[in-house]
């Protein structure tokens, strides 16, 4: 092996090892973040939602849910919140929309059901990042990831010499993951 050979295999673990440490941050988000939003179907990987039942003090026979009295029923029922918005889904059952919260109140069951709404710790950040909600610097920190995942995805190659390398023993798992997208379509659409 020539001396340039070595010193660009030298220089190409230094590269490799360098900007591996600098994508590991990243990665943890956009693994955990992409794997949250796979299963987008199963779970809200965005939010957490609790429920709460509790009993409706004795109301008047009259009684008319509207901004005023919801007010006082919640203080009742020690409820925090301004109700923003009243619906009647029937004469039995309203819902009150408050900031972060639903609540049902069912006349005939007497009973408030609480549907609280709450931003799951970190990972609705996460997946934000992954989507690209923040746009603007973001945008550019993604592309130069992306970038340095493609130097580490094709550098990695060059990391084994011998038998071992992606050309020799390597190769049988190198085909396999450049076969698995491939395949993959092909039988996504039209199998």
């Amino acid at each position: 092996m020539s001396k340039l050979t070595k010193k660009l295999y030298l220089w190409n673990r230094k590269l490799h090892r360098e900007i591996g440490y600098l994508c590991v941050g990243l990665t943890v988000v956009f693994a955990v973040s992409g794997f949250a939003l796979n299963h987008i179907h199963d779970w809200n990987s965005n939010y957490k939602r609790s429920f709460r039942s509790l009993n409706l003090p004795p109301l008047p026979q009259d009684f008319n849910l509207d901004k005023v009295t919801a007010k006082h029923l919640l203080k009742t029922l020690k409820i925090d919140g301004t109700v923003k918005t009243i619906h009647a889904q029937s004469p039995q059952v309203t819902k009150l929309f408050l900031e972060n919260k639903v609540i049902t109140i069912d006349l005939a069951n007497k009973e408030a059901l609480v549907e609280k709404t709450s931003q799951r710790f970190l990972l609705k950040d996460f997946n934000d990042l992954h989507l690209n909600t923040p746009r603007y610097i973001w945008t550019y920190i993604s592309d130069i990831y992306a970038v340095c995942l493609l130097f580490l995805a094709l550098s990695g190659l060059f990391m084994v010499k011998g038998k071992h390398s992606p050309l020799k023993k390597g190769a049988i798992s190198t085909s396999i993951g450049l076969l698995i997208i491939p395949i993959f379509l092909i039988i996504y659409k039209y199998l």
